[in-house]
């Protein structure tokens, strides 16, 4: 384990380039899902790595249900993120473009991350239902950095969370720090959405 020690401006800037991250990878899936129906010409042309939060704005315009429940969890982790940076007084622009936060978020995010390799539309809903449950784990690793105050945390927290799942997906994990509570929410909220793909072939 690493002795180097981190601030607490270093543990906000990081969760809030793993929320931006996790807004990214949804986008990711809402095209992964619109290349299989509704957007089949872009299939092979767009390039899943260059994509930004900014692309959402064609799901948006899309009927796909799976795609609408997508959308819906960008949404709700944009908002999150604002008021994340609302609570923190937080410079959105100086945050997300700080290289250190950046890559301090990004070793925590790829250790959560998979890559799923769905090659029908009913792959990618499966591989789908795969990453919420990935980002419910990447969340909460963040909000036990935040209140430990350390990084390298991936043990203590990988046999944690199996024991807390459920309380946390139901909102019922108390904590008195703003941010945790904030990212508890959108864990929820999440869930919620994730409820709804269950129903959709």
């Amino acid at each position: 384990m690493s002795d180097k020690k981190y601030t607490e401006d270093q543990f906000i800037g990081m969760i809030a380039q793993i929320l931006s991250f996790v807004s990214i990878k949804f986008c990711e899936y809402g095209y992964l899902l619109a290349f299989e129906k509704e957007l089949p010409d872009l299939k092979g042309l767009v390039e899943l790595d260059t994509i930004s939060n900014a692309d959402f704005e064609l799901l948006e315009t899309l009927g796909d249900p799976a795609v609408k429940v997508v959308v819906k969890s960008i949404h709700k982790v944009e908002e999150c993120l604002k008021s994340y940076m609302l609570i923190n007084n937080l410079d959105e622009y100086e945050v997300l473009d700080n290289e250190e936060f950046r890559e301090l978020a990004a070793d925590v995010f790829f250790a959560y991350m998979i890559d799923y390799e769905g090659q029908t539309y009913t792959d990618v809903l499966n591989d789908l239902n795969g990453l919420y449950y990935n980002i419910y784990q990447l969340l909460y690793h963040a909000t036990r950095q935040l209140v430990l105050k350390e990084m390298e945390i991936y043990d203590q927290v990988y046999d944690e969370f199996f024991e807390i799942v459920d309380d946390l997906l139901a909102n019922k994990l108390e904590t008195d720090n703003k941010n945790v509570a904030l990212l508890h929410n959108l864990i929820t909220a999440l869930a919620e959405d994730e409820n709804q793909l269950e129903h959709i072939e």
